[in-house]
């Protein structure tokens, strides 16, 4: 039974190993050349940032990953963990229960050394592989090429959390994903279900957009149809001084403005729950549901692709796609 307070490992290739034994790390840091965390073999093993009522914010940096689990069970709460081809990597093991909790963490991935390659193709905030049970809650996940991925039989659920700057935000491949109140907004595909996999994306905050859809939007404290009203009035008075080019210039002026301002647009582009550059959320030889979602896409918000062999199927309930 191990238990470190404020502890901190630098210049090692393994910063914490935890192999079939009991560790808690109370606000302790690692950088490591290769894992800052490596739990294994049945280990139990408890990190936080706090020490009593004192918040530590240290940073588990892996250069391979940040956070490695095989056959374990771990519990991170506010932690900073990041690594070159995983921040969090959390594998199964045959006859061995492996599961993690990450609770309140931020997790991304450092670029290429070289600061232009940007990062590694395969790159993953989370990865969740094989016979996993997995927990995130109120997360911050960004810069990796995957932001999380649960691979090849892994179980898991994903309560508040924030995925941001990857390229495909959460991939479920075969294996059972519930997502809850997140907000994924990804440069290719926000959520992509395939190969068998099962997935619910739901988000709890009310739709009400259906319902107001028919208020105009709104600029400041006014309307736009009162910005409207107010540039032909002011068009008419110009017109009364007999200056038709001025009328126009003026109603011109007054429409580029409306345009401009964000909070004319209906749809609030900062407020969608999944957001894709090419597709919003993608499903092949899958089966997804989605209830009460914003979603957006490049090409298409929602996606449904029929693979030989593969059962796919959707269900979307109370949605906004554009």
């Amino acid at each position: 039974v191990l238990r470190c307070v404020r502890c901190s490992a630098a210049k090692c290739t393994n910063g914490f190993t935890v192999n079939g034994s009991v560790a808690h790390l109370a606000g302790c840091a690692a950088r490591a050349r290769h894992v800052a965390l490596y739990a294994s073999h049945g280990a139990l093993c408890r990190m936080t940032n706090t020490i009593g009522t004192e918040v530590v914010q240290e940073t588990f940096e892996g250069a391979r990953c940040g956070i490695e689990v095989r056959g374990a069970t771990v519990k991170c709460t506010g932690l900073r963990i990041c690594g070159w081809k995983q921040a969090v990597w959390c594998d199964g093991v045959a006859g061995s229960a492996t599961s993690i909790e990450v609770d309140d963490c931020e997790a991304w991935c450092m670029p290429h050394d070289d600061g232009e390659s940007g990062h590694d193709e395969k790159s993953c905030a989370v990865e969740l592989t094989r016979n996993v049970s997995a927990t995130l809650s109120d997360c911050r996940l960004h810069d990796a090429f995957f932001g999380v991925a649960a691979l090849g039989g892994a179980t898991g659920e994903c309560r508040r959390c924030d995925v941001q700057s990857c390229h495909n935000g959460v991939t479920v491949d075969a294996s059972t994903l519930t997502i809850t109140d997140c907000a994924v907004r990804a440069s290719h595909v926000g959520v992509f279900v395939l190969n068998g996999a099962v997935c619910s994306i739901t988000s709890s905050v009310t739709n009400d957009h259906a319902a107001n859809a028919e208020m105009p939007p709104t600029w400041g404290s006014q309307t736009v149809t009162d910005v409207a009203t107010a540039a032909v009035s002011i068009a008419a008075v110009v017109l009364l001084d007999n200056s038709a080019f001025l009328a126009v210039l003026a109603i011109l002026a007054m429409l580029i403005l409306m345009m401009l301002h964000r909070d004319l647009v209906i749809v609030d582009e900062e407020k969608e729950d999944v957001r894709g550059g090419a597709y919003g959320i993608e499903v092949r030889g899958a089966t997804a549901r989605c209830t009460g979602l914003r979603i957006c896409g490049g090409k298409q918000a929602v996606r449904c692709d029929g693979v030989a062999g593969s059962a796919t199927s959707i269900e979307v309930d109370d949605c906004e796609a554009w």
